[in-house]
């Protein structure tokens, strides 16, 4: 709990008024940017979309309509409404709203559809309600899977900006459009320089390598693979080429329209909103730290000294939200439009931290609170050497798996570390290039962004990634895991009395 309290004792509201700031729910003009708007959001299924959501409906509770473009659940044929309330509601994400503000969860209507089709395929009635009342887009409707099959990453992540500049031209009221990127559209750049706020070009013309991909076949685009993302620039994987053009068609075709692009980088846990580690997803380094706390992994190819790039996703939301006031009041640009395109939100430019302090501080948590999946002894090393990891991989991981399940079988039960550790070595073998690279993203316009809010803003959005507290904050990540992933233990923290409303 002494970890924690420090990040919890934020200004509240009534040190605002002993400072003379007055009320800071009147005098935000980022929330009261929502008062009687409406909002469209893809991607609400995902981590990052929920966090947006509920933030939305509970620090913004004068917002008109919420717009949440969903697919319907073929297999249970269940419509897009119903997964909505049956699927998304009842996430431990909306808990604090479900509290404070339960009556915002009406505001929200599911509308029917897929960002891969033309029009996002929502239906007649659905697109005249877009096109008529919506003034906010956040577009974070995306594949993360990095070995994504080329041809659906296409797809999602380049014909869905396609889909998305149509639908934000025909919007009458467009007040402002947040793309959702990723920093690692410069993953190709390794080099030991901060990487800029700019759009990144792609070698070849990206158009014809579209084409070329819609023409072929799945199977002709899987062994054509590795070829097409080395010749377009030495791409690590599927996702963060698509993810770059992505951003150059919204550049080229979406000129006119009042957009943003967020580009975070590792999107992690919740450092305070909607609850202190809050996090629904196993993705990237969540699922290597509870390995490593399940006492299954040891060693991974990776050095150390190198700084890794967190971000926690109320910072990414705040940041969002930050930039649609930006661009929505015009300000830094001429015309009455913002100049600002790109924000990168990250932690390696202003408050830098190596894999070893993370693997130190996290590991450290689960010797003191061991999980009740543990399997083995809680130890972990990175190596830059191919030999030494699999060397230490064979003594250290498969054979005291195969050891484990040929017992396993004799005693009559389930026999799966094996395929637990395969999985788990795949899973290392998409983070290498991650884990063996360092980048460090500019920040300045993320920065432009924050001195241009005031004090109330700054109360509830803020994104200063300097105020991150890294050992508090890896304390909060452990204790999240277990409490939100693997449903052990209740929160110790109470944040009713500092939820901001």
């Amino acid at each position: 709990k002494a970890y924690v309290e420090p990040i919890l004792s934020s200004m509240t509201q009534s040190d605002m008024k002993e400072k003379g700031r007055g009320d800071v729910s009147h005098g935000s003009r980022v929330r009261s940017q929502f008062s009687g708007s409406s909002v469209l959001i893809t991607g609400c299924s995902g981590f990052l979309g929920k966090a947006l959501l509920e933030k939305i409906l509970r620090c913004c509770p004068e917002v008109e309509t919420v717009y949440v473009l969903l697919r319907s659940n073929t297999k249970n044929g269940s419509a897009a409404q119903r997964r909505l309330q049956e699927e998304i509601f009842p996430s431990s994400c909306f808990n604090q709203l479900r509290r404070v503000r339960p009556e915002s969860l009406s505001k929200c209507r599911a509308v029917q559809g897929d960002v891969c089709l033309p029009r996002f395929g929502m239906s007649e009635e659905d697109f005249m309600l877009v096109k008529e009342h919506v003034n906010y887009v956040f577009h974070c409707a995306a594949t993360i899977n990095f070995n994504e099959h080329l041809k659906t990453a296409f797809k999602i992540n380049v014909d869905s900006m396609i889909h998305l500049v149509d639908i934000c031209k025909s919007i009458k009221k467009l007040e402002a459009l947040i793309h959702v990127s990723t920093a690692y559209v410069n993953a190709p750049v390794r080099a030991n320089h901060v990487i800029p706020e700019e759009f990144r070009s792609v070698p070849a013309d990206y158009w014809q390598l579209k084409s070329r991909v819609d023409k072929m076949s799945r199977e002709e685009v899987s062994a054509m693979t590795e070829e097409i993302l080395e010749s377009s620039g030495h791409w690590p994987n599927s996702y963060c080429l698509t993810k770059c053009i992505g951003e150059l068609v919204l550049r080229d075709l979406g000129e006119s329209l009042p957009y943003l692009i967020v580009r975070p980088t590792i999107v992690t846990c919740a450092y305070k909103e909607p609850e202190p580690g809050w996090i629904d997803t196993l993705v990237g380094p969540t699922g290597l730290v509870l390995a490593v706390a399940a006492g299954v992994l040891h060693v991974a190819p990776g050095r150390d000294d190198f700084v890794v790039d967190f971000i926690p996703v109320d910072f990414v939301v705040n940041c969002m939200l930050s930039c649609a006031w930006f661009v929505s009041s015009g300000k830094e640009g001429s015309l009455g439009r913002s100049s600002l395109k790109i924000v990168n939100i990250g932690s390696s430019g202003r408050n830098p931290i190596p894999w070893k302090f993370m693997l130190e501080a996290m590991p450290g948590y689960y010797h003191r609170h061991p999980t009740d999946k543990s399997r083995g002894p809680i130890f972990f090393r990175w190596t830059r050497s191919s030999t030494v990891y699999r060397l230490l991989d064979l003594l250290l991981h498969q054979l005291p798996a195969v050891a484990h399940d040929v017992v396993s079988r004799l005693k009559g039960g389930k026999a799966d570390a094996a395929r637990t550790m395969k999985k788990i070595k795949d899973a290392l073998g998409v983070l290498k290039y991650f884990t063996m690279n360092e980048w460090f993203f500019e920040s300045e316009n993320m920065y432009t962004v924050l001195k241009a809010m005031s004090w109330e803003d700054m109360y509830f959005f803020d994104f200063d990634v300097r105020s991150i507290i890294w050992d508090v904050y890896f304390t909060i990540w452990s204790h999240g895991m277990k409490v939100f992933l693997l449903k052990e233990g209740p929160v110790y923290y109470d944040t009713s009395k500092r939820s901001r409303l």
